[in-house]
């Protein structure tokens, strides 16, 4: 055991660190490469359809995504946000701005056809980590992007499209977000 001082604001602390067991890393870092790793939800999105951010290229503040951080991390899938403001739902173009980000990742799997494979289900998942790449899936932040239209939420989902969430932070005409249905309860 290694014991260190470490000071804070004028005062000593004595801290004890256990030195690093490297089998027990070995280990675990050889379970974390063959497991399939999935983060269920990226704003990425928004990045690269506001400002055409390329993957490949070093993240804009304040994201953190490149195509090498994720290959470093070991990231088997990602789910690309398709984040819509509220604003479009008083303001129409929900739907259309949905599309513009699903754009938004074809065209990120076409830039990168060796790194990013599109997805949409679990085989789809499987078969890109055989083939050392990173899945690409998507899902929509806010019922309001399909605009009250079933046929908008088929065609997502024809184009990849694999989860929605009821709403986000505003009520559309069909679900309401838990603190306006707490208000008209009171």
């Amino acid at each position: 055991m290694i014991r260190q001082q470490v000071r804070s604001k004028g005062s000593k602390l004595s801290v004890s660190v256990e030195p690093r067991d490297e089998k027990a890393l070995e280990k675990a870092l050889e379970i974390h490469r063959k497991a399939i790793v999935i983060d269920t939800h990226n704003d990425i999105t928004t990045a690269m359809t506001n400002d055409d951010y390329d993957l490949a290229g070093p993240p804009p503040v304040p994201y953190r995504t490149s195509i090498e951080r994720m290959k470093q991390g070991g990231l088997t899938a990602e789910f690309f946000s398709l984040y819509v403001k509220p604003w479009y739902v008083t303001n129409g173009g929900a739907a259309r701005r949905t599309l513009d980000m699903i754009d938004s990742v074809y065209r990120a799997v076409e830039r990168h056809p060796n790194d990013l494979m599109l997805a949409t289900s679990a085989a789809d998942i499987r078969r890109a980590k055989k083939q050392k790449k990173i899945a690409a899936l998507m899902g929509i932040e806010g019922g309001h992007a399909i605009e009250n239209s079933i046929a908008a939420l088929r065609e997502f989902h024809r184009l990849g499209v694999r989860y929605i969430t009821l709403t986000w932070n505003n009520t559309n005409d069909w679900p309401t977000r838990r603190e306006a249905r707490k208000s008209t309860m009171a």
